[in-house]
């Protein structure tokens, strides 16, 4: 039996194959390099409260496992309950790029709370830069969509006609917002919710401005380095991509590369992947 898991910190998707699909579920999320390992050990105990068989190989993709300290930890975690099972631990971008490139070249795209891309061959990531977070990084997505809204309203950058909006339907932008933001410990949380919110607006015309500016910060600093792969699809993966993808193609093709395909959770193309297309 295979097991596939593509797993974000807050949320995971799980598919058993043996063959044929024996079962796909969701459980809470796991990233090893923030969060206690005891949190995975309750992920497993549903898994193995299902009463299947030991899987022979499992192929985890997942946030926080870039690093090789945060994969054996991982890894040493599932084999306290599978002790005879191949685990394989891998980035979520790898996971990625095998959903939406089908063992061919592109460039992918995360879009989702966070941001990041690479060249890839399908297999393997040819290239890619340094994740930078929330803080200092992740354009184009959920958070940044986010950090951009706090300025345009609390620098004057939001119309008139909207703020009345904006203060109905998002009542914590008050006079201690930015110091009730500072103070709490889920900040990448509360933007990645006004992320939402832009996301939500999109045809208003400031907005839409707005979503476009992060994009084209996004394809800037993270697609620079593939300009010269410009005969390469572009494609996409998050649920930014997905709820935005007809304006990302949009900046796409305004800088001259191709728009390829788009899945919001790319669980359905790591089982096709891997059965049709793994080298392993």
């Amino acid at each position: 039996m295979l097991c596939i898991v593509d797993s974000g910190a807050s949320k995971a998707d799980w598919a058993l194959l043996d063959g044929q699909m024996l079962d796909r579920f969701t459980t809470k999320g796991f990233n090893p390099t923030t969060q206690p390992g005891e949190a995975f050990m309750d992920i497993l105990m549903q898994l193995k409260a299902k009463g299947t068989k030991r899987p022979q190989s499992i192929y985890h993709y997942g946030a926080g496992c870039s690093n090789e300290q945060a994969q054996k930890s991982l890894s040493d975690l599932y084999h306290r309950f599978y002790p005879d099972s191949k685990v394989y631990i891998y980035p979520d971008l790898l996971g990625a790029a095998r959903a939406v490139c089908k063992g061919t070249s592109g460039i992918v795209c995360i879009l989702g709370t966070g941001s990041h891309a690479a060249l890839t061959d399908g297999h393997l990531l040819l290239h890619h830069f340094q994740s930078l977070g929330y803080i200092l990084g992740d354009e184009g997505s959920g958070t940044h969509l986010g950090r951009l809204l706090i300025q345009r309203f609390f620098l004057g950058g939001v119309p008139k006609a909207a703020v009345q909006k904006i203060q109905n339907e998002l009542p914590q932008f008050d006079a201690d917002f930015i110091y009730k933001f500072y103070q709490s410990k889920d900040q990448a949380a509360k933007l990645a919710a006004l992320g939402a919110f832009v996301i939500s607006n999109k045809e208003e015309p400031w907005i839409s401005d707005l979503i476009d500016e992060s994009f084209s910060s996004f394809i800037a600093l993270r697609l620079k380095a593939y300009r010269d792969h410009r005969d390469l699809p572009v494609y996409g993966v998050g649920s930014a991509a997905a709820l935005l993808w007809e304006k990302f193609s949009h900046q796409l093709r305004n800088q001259g590369f191709t728009p390829g395909i788009c899945l919001q959770r790319p669980l359905d193309g790591l089982i096709d992947y891997h059965r049709h297309y793994a080298r392993d």
